[in-house]
C-alpha cells in the first residue's frame, strides 16, 4: 500500500508539473478574428481579396472631452502613434486637423466642404469636435489588446491624457476590453465559485479532507485539459474557457458516482471494489462524451473544430484523474467506504413507478411543445449584446458615436471593367450618387469615398464656371493615379476598383443581413441607369459585416454539429450497453433538456449567442455521463442471480440518484458566482448552462427510471412496499 500511494503521489506531482509548465505556455488569440470565419467561402475570399488591396479595415477612433481641431495635441499624438509603432500595428493615424490640411492641398475644397463631406467620420457637431482614426495593420488587427496598450501609453506620454479620459471606440476596443473583462471576471470569480463548490461539496459528502481532495483533483483535470491546449502549440481561443469547465464537472461527477460505489456490498476491498464496479461507466461514459465532441471537428470553422477536439481531450483528461485518483482517496481517507445500508423503495421513486406512463407522457408533451419554440429560435450576435450598457466599453462608444458619428463600418466594393481613362469623372459622379442616395436611405448614417474629397464642379453657366469645370476635368485624369495610392480607390488602365465605405451605430441594433440587401439595391440600381452592359460588380464585405455574417452560420453549424453529436451518440449508447431498447431509451432524457430550455427561449423570444449554444454541448457531456452511470450500473444489478428488475431499479436508484443530486448541486451553486461578472455573455452561458444542469437532473432522477418501467425493462414485477 505504501508503494501503491508513493506511486500515486508521484503521478499526481508530475500531473501538477504538467499544469505549471502548460499555464507557463498560455497565449490566447481572443482577437484572432480568424478563428471565427468559415474556410473557403466566398465571403472569406472577397474579404481576403479586400485586405490585399486596401488593407484591413479595422480601426480605433481615439478622442477626448475637449478634443477640437484647434487643440493642437491631436496632431502631436496622431504623429506619435505612427513614430512609435516598433510592433507595426498602426498603418496610419489620422486626425480631423490633418485631414483639413491634406485637402486643403491635394483637393483645394474649403474647411467648410471639409466639415459637411466629413461630419461623423473625422468631425462632430458645431464646436468641430474631432478624433484620430487609427487604421490598424494585419498584425495590428489580431494583437488587438498590444494596440490598445500602445495607444493609451503613447497619449500619456505625449499629450498627458490618461486612460481614464480617453475616449477610444472600435472593435479593436471592444475586443480588448471583452478579453480583460473574461480575465477579471475568473480572477475575481474564481476563489468564490471554489469555495462555495468546496462547501457544498462538504455538505454532502461530510468529510473536509475528502472534500478538499476530491476538488483538488478535479483541479488537476481542469488544469490538463489546459495544458492539452497550450502544449499543444495552439493558443487559447475564445470558446476555449469551456473546456477547463467541463473537465472539472464531469471530473466531480465521476468522483460522486465512485464515491457511492463504495457503498457496495463485498468482500474485497474499498479500492479493488469501486475499480471493478466504476472502471467501466466511467470509461464508456467519458469515450461518449468525447465521440459526442469530436463530431464538431467536422465543422467549417477553425473555432469550432479545436473546441471539439480539445473538449474531447479536457473528457479524458477528466476520465484519467477519476480512475487513477479518486479509487485511491476514497480508500485513504474512508477506508471503511460504507454507509448504512437503508432498506426499502425511495419515496420518489415509488410514487414514481405507479405513474409511470403518464410520467413519460408528460414530459414528451412538455419537450413537444416547448420544442415547438426551437422554429421561433433566432440569434442576435450584435457585440453590444456582451456588455451591460453602463459598462466603460459602452460608455465610450456612446460618447464618440454621440459627439463624432457612429463607429460600425462596412465596405461596398463598385468595379468598373474595361474603363476608359477619359470617363473618369463621369465614374465619379456615379459613385457620388450612390453615397448620396446611401446618406438619403434609412439604412445607413453616413457613407464616404474618395469621391468625397473631389471637388464639385460648378453648376452654373457662366463662362468662369465653364472654364473651372474644363480645368477640373483636366485635374481629375491627373488625379487619378495619385488617388490609386488612398486607401479607398484602385486603379489600372483597364478597371477600377471604388471604395465606399458606410456607417452605422454600434449601439444599435442592426440586422446586418437587411443592411446588406438595402446596400446592394442601392448601389445595382444606380449603377444599372448609368452603366452600359455588365461593366461593373458589386461585392460588400467588412470585418463587422463579415463578422455578423460568420457567426450567424457559426450557430447554425454548432447547432447542425450538437445534432450530429446525439446521432453519434445514439449507436454508441446502444453498443455499450448491448442493448437497443435501452440505447433509444437513454437518448430521450439527454434530448429532453436541450428541448425545453433552448425551446423556451424560442417561445419568449430570447435571441441565442454562441456561448448560450455551446452551453449545450457542456450539458450533454453532464448528461450522457449520469445516464450512462446509471444505466449500467441497472444492467449489473439486473444481472445478479439474486437480482430481479425492481429490485435492481430500487438499488440502482438508491446508489446513483446521490451522486446525480450531488453533481448537480455542486456545479449550480459553484457557477453560481459567475452569474454577477462584468459580461452579460457569461451571465448568459453561466445562467443557461445551470438551467440545463438541473432540467437533465430531472430527467435523470424522474423520467429515466419512469422509461425504464414504462418501457417493461424492470420486468413486470411490482416493487415492495416501503419498509
Amino acid at each position: 500500500m505504501i508503494a501503491y500511494r508513493n506511486a500515486i503521489a508521484v503521478l499526481f506531482a508530475i500531473g501538477v508539473a504538467i499544469c505549471i509548465v502548460g499555464f507557463s505556455r498560455f497565449e490566447s488569440n481572443f482577437e484572432d478574428i480568424f478563428q471565427w470565419l468559415p474556410d473557403d467561402t466566398s465571403e472569406r475570399d472577397v474579404y481576403d481579396d479586400f485586405v490585399r488591396q486596401f488593407g484591413v479595415d479595422d480601426f480605433l477612433v481615439v478622442s477626448w472631452p475637449g478634443c477640437t481641431i484647434a487643440d493642437t495635441r491631436v496632431d502631436t499624438l496622431s504623429d506619435a502613434l505612427v513614430s512609435e509603432d516598433s510592433q507595426h500595428l498602426v498603418s496610419r493615424a489620422i486626425s480631423g486637423r490633418e485631414s483639413i490640411r491634406r485637402l486643403r492641398k491635394d483637393s483645394g475644397l474649403s474647411d467648410q466642404a471639409i466639415f459637411k463631406s466629413f461630419r461623423g467620420v473625422y468631425f462632430g457637431g458645431s464646436e468641430h469636435t474631432t478624433c484620430i482614426l487609427v487604421q490598424l495593420t494585419e498584425d495590428g488587427m489580431n494583437d488587438r489588446r498590444s494596440v490598445i496598450e500602445q495607444v493609451k501609453r503613447v497619449a500619456k506620454e505625449s499629450i498627458g491624457v490618461g486612460s481614464d479620459e480617453l475616449l477610444l471606440a472600435g472593435h479593436p476596443q471592444v475586443g480588448d476590453y471583452g478579453d480583460t473583462a473574461v480575465r477579471r471576471t475568473v480572477q475575481f470569480f474564481l476563489f468564490p465559485s471554489a469555495i462555495i463548490s468546496a462547501l457544498i461539496a462538504w455538505l454532502c459528502l461530510r468529510d473536509f479532507r475528502f472534500t478538499i481532495a476530491i476538488l483538488a483533483i478535479a483541479g488537476l483535470a481542469a488544469g490538463l485539459s489546459v495544458a492539452v491546449v497550450t502544449l499543444s502549440g495552439q493558443k487559447w481561443g475564445g470558446l476555449s474557457s469551456v473546456i477547463p469547465a467541463l473537465a472539472y464537472i464531469l471530473c466531480i461527477s465521476g468522483a460522486m458516482h465512485l464515491v457511492n460505489y463504495a457503498t457496495t456490498e463485498g468482500d474485497d476491498s474499498v479500492l479493488v471494489r469501486v475499480l471493478r464496479i466504476g472502471w467501466k461507466p466511467c470509461l464508456f461514459s467519458a469515450l461518449t462524451t468525447a465521440a459526442g465532441m469530436l463530431s464538431l471537428c467536422i465543422s467549417r470553422f477553425p473555432a469550432i473544430r479545436d473546441f471539439g477536439f480539445y473538449c474531447a481531450a479536457g473528457v479524458l483528461c477528466s476520465l484519467a484523474c477519476q480512475l487513477l485518483f479518486v479509487p485511491f482517496v476514497i480508500q485513504w481517507l474512508r477506508p471503511d467506504g460504507r454507509r448504512k445500508k437503508k432498506s426499502g423503495t425511495p419515496r420518489i421513486l415509488s410514487t414514481i413507478l405507479p405513474s409511470a406512463g403518464r410520467v413519460v407522457i408528460t414530459f414528451a408533451l412538455v419537450s413537444v411543445v416547448c420544442g415547438v419554440g426551437l422554429l421561433f429560435l433566432r440569434s442576435d450576435l450584435e457585440t453590444e449584446r456582451n456588455f451591460f450598457l453602463d459598462s466603460p466599453v459602452m460608455k465610450g462608444v456612446a460618447w464618440i458615436e454621440e459627439n463624432i458619428g457612429p463607429v460600425e463600418q462596412t465596405e461596398l466594393l463598385v468595379n468598373f471593367q474595361n474603363v476608359d481613362v477619359a470617363g473618369f469623372e463621369e465614374r465619379v459622379e456615379i459613385i457620388r450618387r450612390i453615397e448620396r442616395r446611401l446618406d438619403e436611405s434609412n439604412h445607413v448614417d453616413l457613407a464616404f469615398s474618395t469621391a468625397s474629397w473631389i471637388p464639385l464642379p460648378p453648376e452654373d453657366a457662366t463662362i468662369r464656371s465653364t472654364a473651372k469645370r474644363t480645368m477640373l476635368r483636366r485635374r481629375l485624369r491627373e488625379m487619378r493615379s495619385i488617388l490609386a495610392a488612398s486607401s479607398h480607390f484602385r486603379a489600372n488602365e483597364t478597371s477600377e476598383t471604388w471604395r465606399i465605405s458606410t456607417r452605422v451605430p454600434f449601439l444599435d441594433s442592426i440586422d446586418f443581413h437587411r443592411l446588406q440587401n438595402a446596400i446592394s439595391r442601392i448601389a445595382n440600381d444606380e449603377l444599372a441607369r448609368r452603366v452600359p452592359g455588365n461593366g461593373y460588380s458589386v461585392q460588400q464585405t467588412g470585418v463587422a459585416l463579415l463578422l455578423n455574417t460568420a457567426q450567424r452560420a457559426l450557430i447554425e453549424d454548432l447547432l447542425r454539429n450538437y445534432t450530429l453529436a446525439f446521432a453519434l451518440i445514439c449507436p454508441l449508447m446502444i453498443l455499450v450497453l448491448g442493448s437497443v431498447k435501452q440505447g433509444l431509451l437513454a437518448i430521450f432524457p439527454n434530448v429532453c433538456p436541450a428541448a425545453v430550455a433552448y425551446g423556451m427561449l424560442g417561445w419568449l423570444d430570447i435571441p441565442l449567442d454562441v456561448g448560450m449554444a455551446i452551453a449545450a454541448c457542456v450539458a450533454l457531456g453532464i448528461a450522457v455521463d449520469d445516464t450512462t452511470h446509471f444505466l449500467l450500473r441497472f444492467k449489473e444489478f439486473q444481472s445478479r442471480k439474486d437480482g430481479d428488475g425492481p429490485k435492481a431499479l430500487v438499488a440502482t436508484y438508491r446508489q446513483c440518484s446521490r451522486a446525480m443530486l450531488h453533481t448537480s448541486l455542486i456545479t449550480g451553486f459553484g457557477l453560481s458566482p459567475f452569474l454577477f461578472g462584468e459580461l452579460a455573455t457569461m451571465g448568459r452561458f453561466v445562467g443557461l448552462l445551470i438551467a440545463l444542469v438541473l432540467l437533465a437532473l430531472i430527467c435523470d432522477l424522474i423520467l429515466l427510471p419512469a422509461l425504464l418501467r414504462f418501457a417493461r425493462l424492470d420486468e413486470q414485477h411490482r416493487l415492495a412496499p416501503k419498509a
